[in-house]
């Protein structure tokens, strides 16, 4: 398996993406967090750990289904921009994941 990093220096659609980014932010810092839209629409990570990245900033990495671009089952790692307190959900540069089970390690 491939290990994908996320990062928003890769990403073509730069500021489109950062206008996003900075919309979802602003919902989620006045509290209302993700549409139920968002939601459905964002892929899934499995098997997930929080991480630190090289920067030592916050991160996470799991298997992920339901990515537009990565392949169900490969691993993804990204930035974590925003987590809701329960942990069904992570903002990353690109755009929301549902959490599905972490690991092992993680619990």
């Amino acid at each position: 398996m491939t290990e994908h990093i996320q990062s928003y220096r890769r990403n073509s659609g730069l500021s489109a993406t950062l206008r996003v980014l900075a919309d979802d932010l602003d919902r989620i810092s006045a509290g209302a967090g993700p549409t139920e839209a968002d939601l459905v629409r964002a892929p899934v990570l499995f098997d997930w750990e929080p991480k630190l990245n090289s920067a030592s900033e916050p991160a996470i990495r799991g298997v992920v289904r339901g990515h537009p671009v990565i392949p169900d089952g490969e691993f993804l790692r990204a930035e974590i921009l925003a987590v809701d307190p329960d942990l069904s959900w992570v903002r990353t540069w690109t755009g929301f994941f549902r959490l599905a089970e972490p690991s092992a390690q993680a619990a």
